[in-house]
C-alpha cells in the first residue's frame, strides 16, 4: 500500500519539532493472487523512526500470519505461489533511510530520496519470506496546491534476493495520487498503485488505495486505508488501521 507516502509527506513541517516517532498498524489482505488457491495475509509491523535534520532513519519489525489453501511465499510484500506451508511468526525486518533532497519551492515539489534494506529474518518454510535480503532505491515526490489539495507520486526499484534454485525478477513499484485536507485535522487521498511481476508465474499488480489520516493531537495521528485490487497480481481486498506518536 504505497499511499503511506501521503502520511510521510504531509508531516514534513511537523517532523522538525520532534526527534522520534513510534508507529504501528494492522493490515489484513485476502485474495487468490492469480492462482487457484485463496490466501489470507495478516501483517502487524511496529516502526521506530529517528528524525534527522534532513531526513529520517527507521527500523520496522513485523509479525506476519498466512493462512492458505496451498503453498505460498511472501516476496517483497507480495504473495506468490511457493513452497511455504503458511503459519505465523516474525516477518522480515527492514531498515529505511530518507533524505529530504528538496523542499517545495515555486513549481518544484518536495523530493525525498529513499534507500531500504530488508533483512531475511522471516521463516522461509512457512512462506513468510524468501530467506534472502533485498535492497530498494527510490524517489518520493509531493506538492501542495491551493485550496488544500496536494499531489504525490513515488518510484522504487527493488533488487530481490534469490534463494537457491529460484530466479526472481527485480521489482519496479510506482504510484500516483491526489489528496485533500478537508479540515485542519482530517486528510484524505486516493492513489493508483503499480508493482511489477516478480516471477514468470505471477502477474503485475494494479490497485486503488483510499486513505484517511486524522490528527488527534499534534503528536498523535491515526489512519485507515482500503485497498481494492484491479488485477490478478493484487489482493482482492485489503484494509489497514494504524497510529503514530511523535515525541
Amino acid at each position: 500500500m504505497r499511499a503511506v507516502l501521503f502520511l510521510a509527506m504531509t508531516g514534513i513541517a511537523m517532523a522538525q519539532d520532534y526527534t522520534w516517532q513510534v508507529e504501528s498498524s494492522v493490515t489484513y489482505q485476502t485474495g487468490s493472487y492469480g492462482s487457484d488457491q485463496n490466501t489470507r495475509f495478516f501483517y502487524w509491523p511496529v516502526t521506530v523512526k529517528r528524525f534527522l535534520r534532513k531526513g529520517d532513519v527507521s527500523l520496522t519489525v513485523p509479525y506476519s500470519d498466512i493462512t492458505t489453501d496451498g503453498g505460498v511465499t511472501v516476496v517483497d510484500g507480495a504473495v506468490l505461489e511457493g513452497a511455504g506451508s503458511g503459519g505465523s511468526g516474525l516477518g522480515d525486518i527492514s531498515i529505511k533511510g530518507r533524505y529530504n533532497w528538496m523542499e517545495q519551492s515555486g513549481r518544484l515539489p518536495f523530493i525525498d530520496l529513499i534507500v531500504r534494506l530488508k533483512l531475511p529474518t522471516a521463516n522461509e518454510s512457512k512462506g513468510l519470506g524468501t530467506g534472502e535480503a533485498d535492497m530498494g532505491l527510490g524517489v518520493e515526490l509531493a506538492r501542495r496546491f491551493e485550496n488544500n489539495y496536494l499531489g504525490f507520486s513515488d518510484l522504487t526499484y527493488t533488487m530481490i534476493g534469490d534463494p537457491e534454485g529460484v530466479n526472481y525478477r527485480n521489482r519496479l513499484d510506482a504510484d500516483v495520487g491526489v489528496g485533500n485536507q478537508f479540515t485542519p485535522k482530517l486528510l484524505g487521498c486516493v492513489s493508483y498503485d503499480y508493482r511489477s511481476a516478480i516471477s514468470d508465474s505471477s502477474s503485475d499488480s494494479h490497485s486503488l488505495t483510499f486513505l484517511a489520516n486524522y490528527k488527534v493531537v499534534p503528536q498523535v495521528k491515526t489512519y485507515g486505508m482500503l485497498e481494492v485490487g484491479l488485477s490478478d497480481g493484487a489482493p482482492d481486498f485489503g484494509i489497514t488501521v494504524g497510529a503514530s506518536y511523535r515525541f
